[in-house]
């Protein structure tokens, strides 16, 4: 399409294609872009490519919309595993995503299972260190997980990721044990 243009453009002005076509060779110059090696992948994601189906959801989940942009991370660890997940990045942000975004960063508790279950989660994974959970949050996330250990199962904890399993729904207004 470009050399049509260019060809358009030269009949009309004989000297613009003097300046233009070096002017594209530059543009089209391979130039070394400053890449970096990506990280390997954490053994949840392997771990969770070998699972069953099931939805994933990940935390640390961004409610504020300046912060949805932080999903695309998700997202694109998401093509190791290619389980569907509920929090994720793209033009089109779901009609309720506003309103489970804040209420399901309390997991696990009564309100955010309630979350889970609706859309039949079965994976969570929990970033902790230096991208997700501080220690403090940590502790607090530990002590939570916990109480609801009868409907989690931990499938490993390795390289600052946390993976659990839900295997079961606690009754609404139930609790946690």
């Amino acid at each position: 399409m470009a050399g049509f243009g260019v060809r358009a453009w030269s009949r009309r002005q004989p000297r613009l294609a003097l300046w233009l076509v070096p002017a594209i060779a530059v543009e089209l110059a391979a130039v070394p872009w400053p890449l970096h090696r990506a990280d390997p992948v954490p053994r949840a994601y392997e771990v969770l490519a070998a699972s069953p189906p099931g939805p994933v959801v990940e935390f640390v989940f961004p409610y504020e919309r300046s912060s949805y942009h932080a999903h695309a991370a998700y997202m694109f660890a998401s093509t190791y595993h290619w389980h569907p997940m509920v929090n994720g990045y793209s033009d089109v942000i779901p009609p309720d995503f506003d309103a489970i975004a804040r209420p399901i960063n309390g997991f696990p508790d009564e309100a955010s299972f309630a979350i889970m279950r609706e859309r039949h989660v079965r994976y969570v994974l929990w970033h902790v260190g230096p991208r997700g959970y501080t220690e403090a949050e940590q502790t607090v996330l530990r002590d939570r997980i916990a109480r609801y250990e009868p409907y989690l199962r931990r499938l490993t904890i390795a390289d600052n990721v946390w993976l659990y399993e839900i295997t079961g729904w606690p009754s609404p207004g139930g609790g946690a044990r």
